[in-house]
């Protein structure tokens, strides 16, 4: 999990939870890694996708309690570049 690692080494170097994280989205990176950016992303902001399983697609996000969480949320800019 990329989010739980990055959040890990910043409480490492830091002693904190960083209050902000800016995820850029290169759309051949993301196609490349599969979208793991995003899926950081959503994890930073303590949300899960909600799957149709029907078609197989996100139909929505479930937000995590912060119990569920266990940490505070990160908010996150995301910049994002075509191809």
């Amino acid at each position: 999990r990329l989010a739980d690692a990055l959040l890990t080494r910043h409480l490492q170097d830091h002693g904190e939870y960083p209050g902000s994280i800016v995820v850029d989205l290169w759309g051949s990176a993301t196609m490349r890694t599969a979208g793991e950016e995003f899926a950081m992303a959503l994890r930073l902001i303590g949300v899960v996708p909600v799957w149709d399983n029907t078609s197989d697609r996100v139909s929505g996000f479930e937000v995590l309690t912060l119990a569920q969480l266990g940490r505070p949320r990160i908010a996150v800019t995301l910049r994002i570049s075509g191809l």
